[in-house]
């Protein structure tokens, strides 16, 4: 996926009209991975975003273990899964997720352990995030595309 923000370059200064926001480019990929013969999937991604000056990369991986996995035909049943998972975020930190997936939405909650610089001001201290996610048009593992 990708996507661009900031495309009219708004105006963000105070006094002038001179200060202008970057653009925001961002390219992201996933996948899903069944082991064979288990409940468990590797779902690795990658998260590039570019903004001026600015650049990060994000790796890593998830690991789901499926509760009740959607139906393959009738649609009946919903994707009911677990997940946890680990992620590298280029020169600043890493963090780690765990979450509930029900039908199209996620929920959970990360932590974000500083490696940078940034640890002397933190004292070491990372910090908590709670998501919740909607997919729209989610109908299963099973529909061609996720």
């Amino acid at each position: 996926g990708g996507s661009v923000n900031h495309i009219t370059r708004p105006n963000v200064g105070f006094v002038t009209t001179d200060e202008k926001i970057y653009r925001k480019y961002t390219l992201n990929a996933s996948a899903e991975y069944g082991i064979s013969n288990s409940k468990i999937y590797l779902d690795p991604s990658a998260y590039v975003f570019f903004q001026g000056p600015n650049r990060s990369v994000a790796l890593g991986s998830d690991i789901k273990y499926m509760f009740k996995e959607s139906s393959k035909y009738t649609g009946y049943y919903d994707e009911k899964s677990f997940l946890i998972g680990l992620y590298y975020r280029s020169a600043d930190s890493f963090y780690s997720k765990i979450g509930l997936n029900w039908a199209g939405i996620s929920f959970g909650a990360a932590y974000d352990f500083n490696i940078s610089s940034l640890s002397v001001a933190t004292n070491g201290m990372g910090g908590m995030e709670f998501f919740l996610r909607y997919r729209i048009g989610f109908e299963g593992k099973y529909n061609g595309f996720r």
